[in-house]
């Protein structure tokens, strides 16, 4: 896991976000990752940061028999 947290941080945009919560810039908007690409920067900056995360994301279940 440490070795996909370091090529996580290893992005610029990503790598400021943890500084961001320590100098009251967040929240922070993060768009364009699939489910297991978010799910990845928010267990990656859960173990950096040692402190919980909030996440909210669209529902992207898709329609059982056309219901939800």
């Amino acid at each position: 896991m440490n070795v996909l947290i370091q090529q996580i941080f290893e992005n610029k945009e990503v790598a400021a976000l943890p500084s961001l919560l320590e100098s009251g810039g967040l929240p922070a908007l993060v768009s364009g990752l699939s489910a297991v690409h978010l799910a990845n920067l928010a267990a990656a900056l859960c173990q950096t940061l040692d402190r919980p995360v909030f996440v909210i994301s669209p529902d992207d279940t898709p329609e059982i028999g056309g219901r939800k």
